[in-house]
């Protein structure tokens, strides 16, 4: 008769008990990723800021808060200690606010600490409508206040004319502001 081909193989083939432990290892997996990504205990709930002057704890705050409230992938919350980006964080607080140097570091399991370095500002610029702190380079650090109209000094004169009936008219009219700060 027929002799059985010596090289092949037989597929390889489970058994009903190995297909069981092996679903039951993925379905393990896959909760066990899925309670690292969705778990409220491995999602940032405390920033510590230090390294303030000027600029307030609770905008720096805000500000990272505001960074990580969003999903990814439609599922996975911003805020999940494994897929918040330090590098990324640091690069939107450099942008939002005067700072020289800006470190974000992850403490496991829900901590960010943002150490930050102000930008030095070494004189008030007055454009006439806002005061501005200004830089050592010589850019606008930020706003300080709008000129108070307490310091803008109005000349005036009064011009007659009249009106038409003939009946003469003054008033008051503004010539010229001076800004003069009262420092």
């Amino acid at each position: 008769g027929k002799r059985a081909n010596p090289l092949r193989t037989s597929p390889c083939r489970f058994s009903r008990r190995v297909q069981i432990e092996i679903g039951v290892l993925v379905v393990s997996l896959l909760c066990f990723v899925g309670v690292l990504l969705l778990h409220p205990f491995f999602q940032i709930q405390d920033i510590r800021v230090s390294g303030t002057d000027r600029l307030e704890q609770r905008d720096i705050q805000d500000a990272v808060q505001g960074s990580l409230a969003f999903k990814r992938l439609f599922i996975i919350p911003g805020a999940n200690y494994f897929f918040v980006e330090v590098s990324e964080l640091e690069d939107i607080l450099s942008e939002r606010f005067p700072l020289n140097s800006v470190q974000v570091t992850k403490q496991f399991p829900s901590t960010l600490d943002v150490v930050l370095q102000e930008r030095i500002s070494t004189i008030i610029y007055d454009d006439g409508s806002m005061y501005y702190l200004m830089g050592t380079t010589g850019k606008i650090v930020e706003p300080i206040q709008k000129v108070p109209e307490s310091e803008w000094r109005i000349q005036t004169e009064i011009v007659t004319s009249t009106n038409e009936l003939g009946e003469e008219v003054s008033e008051q009219q503004a010539i010229a502001r001076h800004h003069t700060p009262d420092y």
